[in-house]
């Protein structure tokens, strides 16, 4: 190649170069094409994303596998275990949730967060599924409930996902790999006022000012926008929609529901799981709009208006009604009882559902899309 070049002049020379680097791109775009047959378009790897492959392959993994798997490092030999999400915005009873989940099945539920000192890592990139939290055993260092999940039992793992986005996407991990979805969904109103009572404490009220309740409202606009759009576009995905109401109207029923959702298999028989919720009671169901009160009228107003896409897909819009009607009386029994006949107008208030109406109730699809 150097002795053709000595012929040529300048400009011819700068033209050869450029055209052996161009076959050589070429010759590599074909090459990666080829490596990543099941892809139908390449993958835009970033400076960390190729060096996390790097490191991948040198440990003996199948590169497309790698990729495929949000590059968690899987040996070549070992079965890729399923991720059902329990996706929430925060503060809509996932610790309940995991609680009954944990109890019933002896299997650890996990989370994509370092949530105190009651949670140890579980597993990392080389071995699981991701880099996952669980709840600690009191007296040692590793998960409370049986991990690594048994063979052909998911892992659950809880992520408020978008919500915290930035900091998991600074990490890379924005969103773990996952085969199904458990959306669990809370009004508005309620949700919204229990993460700030979450974060604030006694101080709720001093806290309550329209610049930061504003901050929440535009983070449950984008958990829902983001999610609507997830579903739309990735409809192959199963999913269950449960409303946080439902689940504590009815948590028996529904936690068998998300078992039988998410293929985990109960220990418990039915006694010990109608124990199981008994130690772990959910008290929300009586609470339903007890955050009415933190909210000004024209906040409440805001709120109906620019969640109508929420509140009509999952039936909120007579509770919605009901919050603004009681906005001055909303903790006193007329208030309550209205609360409930606009949620649940087949049943008596302050009477127990009855196992087929749960059943039925925990049936209804509130999927995106599904006409209600």
């Amino acid at each position: 190649f150097s002795s053709m070049l000595q012929g040529l002049d300048t400009k011819q020379k700068l033209s050869a170069v450029f055209l052996a680097f161009l076959c050589l791109v070429v010759a590599t775009s074909l090459w990666s094409g080829l490596r990543f047959t099941s892809h139908t378009e390449k993958i835009p790897f970033s400076p960390q994303q190729l060096k996390k492959i790097e490191e991948c392959t040198a440990g003996g993994s199948d590169l497309v596998d790698v990729a495929e798997t949000s590059f968690v490092c899987y040996p070549s030999t070992e079965t890729k275990r399923d991720i059902v999400l329990l996706s929430t915005y925060p503060v809509t009873g996932a610790p309940i949730v995991r609680t009954v989940y944990e109890e019933g099945t002896g299997v650890s539920s996990f989370t994509q967060y370092l949530e105190g000192g009651n949670f140890v890592m579980a597993c990392d990139f080389q071995t699981g599924p991701w880099k996952l939290y669980c709840n600690k055993h009191p007296d040692k260092i590793e998960c409370a409930k049986q991990s690594p999940p048994p063979e052909n039992t998911p892992y659950l793992v809880n992520t408020n996902y978008p919500v915290y986005g930035r900091m998991c996407e600074s990490l890379g991990y924005p969103l773990p790999r996952h085969e199904k979805v458990i959306h669990v969904i809370r009004n508005p109103v309620d949700n919204i006022e229990a993460w700030v009572h979450y974060e604030y404490e006694d101080s709720t009220r001093e806290a309550w000012t329209n610049p930061t309740v504003q901050k929440y409202i535009d983070e449950y606009y984008s958990w829902h926008s983001y999610w609507k759009e997830y579903h739309y576009n990735q409809p192959e995905i199963p999913t269950l929609w449960v409303r946080y109401e439902d689940f504590c109207l009815c948590m028996e029923p529904a936690l068998r529901r998300m078992l039988e959702f998410s293929d985990a298999i109960p220990k418990k028989d039915q006694e010990a799981m109608a124990t199981i919720i008994q130690d772990n009671p959910c008290v929300e169901a009586k609470q339903v709009g007890k955050g009415v009160s933190f909210y000004s009228d024209v906040q409440l107003e805001y709120v109906k208006t620019n969640f109508e896409f929420v509140l009509k897909q999952f039936g909120y819009e007579d509770l919605m009604d009901q919050f603004i009607k009681h906005s001055k009386d909303s903790q006193d029994s007329r208030a309550r009882k209205a609360f409930h006949d606009a949620l649940w107008p087949d049943i008596e208030y302050g009477s127990h559902p009855s196992n087929s109406y749960c059943e039925e109730l925990l049936a209804r699809e509130w999927n995106w899309g599904t006409g209600l």
